[in-house]
């Protein structure tokens, strides 16, 4: 487990820095609006729902990694 900490650490922090930057972004949308429903949804968000989402982007990068663990491990333990 030794050799995965350092990148899964640097995974959860991007994670982190995903979560806590549309945080903000909210955040500060709330403290601008008048009423609840002041803003429109952009035609952005209309157009793509799922490609806006933070979550969907924590869940592909989580792939991404899974992904790369397996590919090392096959790779390292292949050619032995």
């Amino acid at each position: 487990m030794d050799t995965w900490t350092w990148p899964l650490m640097g995974v959860i922090l991007i994670i982190c820095g995903i979560g806590y930057a549309y945080t903000r972004r909210i955040a500060k949308m709330e403290q601008q609006a008048v009423h609840n429903n002041d803003q429109p949804i952009s035609q952005a968000v209309k157009d793509n729902p799922t490609m806006l989402n933070p979550i969907i982007w924590v869940y592909g990068l989580a792939f991404v990694f899974v992904f790369i663990v397996i590919f090392y491990n096959i790779v390292k333990y292949q050619w032995i």
